[in-house]
């Protein structure tokens, strides 16, 4: 059984149209700094598309790991972990450790462990977009850690992505 911590997820506002829910990680308690101000920027954005089972997801600035973390526990509530993905990283930098990514790595395996009904979990297609040669290599690390029983593919070209994307299997 997958158990997500809720406290550690980020709160999100949805907005709801046609089927398709946009997500805008708001901070939660934890992210407050010093002054207790929330951050006025967040790293990650993303639009799930529940008709045609896409996720979309866009990066800016530096990224944590608690930043692909909490993505990654709103994906899982929201039952879309078996959808196809676009990860544009195009206007992002990983701000992550080797020791991060094997830790993000061991957690992507985990996902592919088996559901409550003893099936192995479903996992769709990932396209990975980055500009940087960091970056590109970063992305080929994470693909080759999480080893992944899916489509995964890197891109330097959202256009180019996203055609190969909506040739994946939805």
């Amino acid at each position: 059984m997958l158990m997500v911590d809720l406290r550690v997820n980020v709160s999100c506002d949805r907005r709801l149209r046609q089927g398709r829910e946009r997500f805008h990680p708001i901070a939660n308690r934890s992210s407050v700094d010093a002054d207790g101000e929330l951050p006025s920027f967040v790293p990650i954005t993303w639009t799930i598309d529940h008709e045609q089972r896409v996720l979309t997801a866009v990066c800016e600035g530096d990224v944590t790991l608690r930043d692909i973390e909490g993505y990654l526990d709103a994906v899982v509530v929201a039952g879309s972990m078996p959808y196809r993905k676009l990860f544009d990283g195009t206007r992002g930098e990983s701000a992550m450790t080797d020791e991060e990514m094997m830790l993000l790595g061991a957690r992507i395996r985990a996902y592919h462990g088996k559901d409550d009904m003893g099936a192995p979990g479903a996992m769709g297609a990932l396209a990975i977009v980055v500009v940087s040669d960091h970056t590109h290599g970063l992305a080929r690390l994470f693909g080759a850690l999480a080893a992944a029983d899916r489509p995964i593919k890197i891109f330097r070209d959202v256009r180019a992505a996203r055609r190969w994307l909506d040739a994946q299997p939805a």
